[in-house]
């Protein structure tokens, strides 16, 4: 479901910085946007619960959550998406990087 003008985004953040880390960044926001069905701009909080408390690891949830910050921000959104408590969790999101 990415058009033209969101591979260009991608492509764009893919090209700074460490390449296999940025790869696997990529990989992972274009899973979850398959993952909604839908286009990037229609995508919110409830898809974001929805995916991220699919079971997995905690390390991969947390990247899997670093990747879809990642896509908050190009879709320039002023606050980061929500993180869901997990069980035995006592934050709500990991800390914000400056």
């Amino acid at each position: 479901m990415l058009t033209p003008e969101w591979r260009h985004k991608i492509n764009q953040y893919a090209r700074r910085g460490g390449k296999t880390s940025r790869r696997r960044t990529v990989e992972r926001i274009e899973a979850f946007v398959a993952w909604c069905g839908c286009r990037p701009e229609q995508i919110g909080r409830r898809q974001v619960y929805a995916y991220l408390e699919r079971p997995m690891a905690e390390s991969t949830r947390r990247d899997h959550y670093y990747a879809i910050r990642q896509l908050w921000a190009m879709l320039g959104r002023p606050v980061p998406p929500p993180m869901p408590v997990m069980a035995g969790s006592t934050t709500t999101a990991p800390p914000e990087r400056v």
